[in-house]
């Protein structure tokens, strides 16, 4: 099995992809900043020349994209990951179309000086930018915004986000956290959406759709795990683009249900027996002095064996390019994070751990994949047909899955073999599934397709292989 050639050039594609994805995501910075500005600027620029400025409706437009090339033309100096320009997107937009309005519909003087010494103030406060600074004024102005909240006696959800507003403030300075596009960033304002989210769904007792359920559990986790990182200072400046893209994360992402792993799986499943008809070496297989039984568990021992050196491999390509080009070594060392619903509290689990139980999730789907490759190898002998048919039902039940409704959907296979959501408690999305039909319906499955494919071969005729 490890000597076949396939494994290997499959092996070196996945390490090609790889290195692509990581210089990309590493260069993604000065690739938006360079070319995407660019193509916008210039889209606005010939948007803005085509407008008629003597017809009022064209105007309106006009202003609109002029608005949004002012902008281009004063962030271009900065990189989009950094402060400044973050400063810019966020306060300066209001600021330059009333520019532009006073200027092109409104014609008026007075609220254009208005608005240009609003705009001379940003650009003068951007081009010395102290990050520190501006989140020190925010908290000033939260502070007031409070101590209004308390004397007018609003309620409690206003006063609670406006507390909380100051103190993801008050975590970026003691951090060294600055409102831009880092992961950190990203992270906290995810935190503050995700608490008035979750207040939200408390406040809303009666969730009578399942879709409402899976959004409010989806919810909950996500803002526990937050508030627990932000309880537990966890949330930090790293070289990644989102705060959850580490080394930690892209390693158990592999032991999920992970499109790489299943074509590898199927790739080799499926030209484990067919190869042998095909080559003719069936016949010295079946002199040997094992059963066909023997020989066809021996066979599917080696495939599973492949993939597991499969999926380690993949780890480690994660690892090594990733690690060495964003520098994150440590996160492979730091606890992962689960929301567990039953006990409503966040627990930390070891990485191995966490994979061990993602794989263990998904197993059902791998190896029914695996049996349907197996099936259509031993019954066909084609390579080709039992390596793409498989994919092919994948997506075709991707497509199913999607717009199943009724009850008797929750029997099919397909919407039972990736156990993941029922994991720590959460809900299935299938509204009519269960653990217990999921799991009956799979091993059902599983033993229907090895099953028949042992059959099948053990009544093979090789006379004519």
């Amino acid at each position: 099995m490890f000597a076949k050639k396939s494994i290997y050039i499959f092996l070196a594609i996945v390490l090609a992809m790889t290195l692509v994805s990581a210089y990309l995501e590493k260069s993604a910075d000065k690739i938006v900043g360079v070319v995407g500005r660019g193509l916008n600027s210039q889209i606005y620029k010939e948007s803005m020349d085509s407008y008629d400025l003597n017809d009022p409706e064209q105007v309106k437009y006009y202003v609109e994209d002029k608005t949004n090339y002012d902008l281009i033309m004063i962030s271009k100096e900065y990189k989009p990951s950094s402060p400044e320009y973050k400063y810019i997107e966020d306060e300066m937009y209001d600021t330059v179309y009333c520019l532009n309005e006073s200027e092109f519909i409104t014609k008026d003087k007075d609220a254009y000086n208005e608005c240009k010494k609003t705009h001379d103030e940003q650009l003068a406060f951007v081009k010395n930018y102290n990050w520190k600074a501006h989140i020190e004024r925010e908290i000033a102005s939260v502070d007031k915004e409070i101590s209004f909240a308390k004397m007018n006696n609003l309620d409690k959800d206003s006063l609670l986000l406006l507390e909380l507003r100051k103190d993801i403030l008050e975590y970026r300075l003691k951090n060294n956290i600055p409102i831009d596009y880092s992961g950190a960033s990203i992270a906290l304002d995810r935190y503050a959406s995700l608490y008035q989210n979750y207040l939200s769904y408390e406040n809303e007792k009666n969730l009578l759709s399942h879709e409402d359920k899976l959004d409010k559990q989806e919810t909950e986790r996500e803002y526990f795990i937050q508030k627990y990182k932000f309880e537990n200072n966890l949330i930090q400046v790293s070289n990644r683009s989102l705060e959850e893209d580490n080394l930690a994360t892209g390693v158990a992402e592999i032991f999920s249900y992970n499109m790489v792993a299943l074509l590898f799986m199927v790739l080799v499943g499926g030209s484990i027996v067919a190869e042998e008809f095909n080559k003719g070496t069936i016949k010295q297989l079946l002199l040997k002095p094992y059963t066909r039984t023997k020989i066809l568990t021996s066979k599917i021992i080696a495939v599973l064996l492949a993939f597991l050196f499969f999926l380690v491999a993949y780890s480690l390509m994660i690892i090594v390019i990733y690690g060495f080009m964003f520098g994150d070594f440590k996160s492979l060392f730091t606890p992962m994070l689960v929301y567990d619903f039953n006990a409503s509290a966040v627990i930390e689990e070891n990485l191995i751990l966490f994979c061990l139980e993602k794989l263990l999730a998904v197993l059902p789907l791998y190896l029914i994949l695996l049996g349907i490759s197996l099936f259509i190898g031993v019954l066909t002998t084609n390579v080709t047909m039992a390596t793409i048919l498989p994919v092919v039902f994948t997506i075709v039940a991707d497509i199913v899955n999607a717009f199943a409704d009724k009850k008797i959907f929750a029997f099919l296979p397909t919407m039972c073999w990736n156990l993941s959501e029922y994991l720590h408690g959460g809900l299935p999305t299938f509204k009519y599934s269960t653990l217990p039909i999921s799991l009956v319906v799979d091993c059902v499955t599983i033993f229907l397709l090895f099953g028949i494919s042992y059959l099948i071969f053990k009544k093979k005729n090789i006379k004519n292989q």
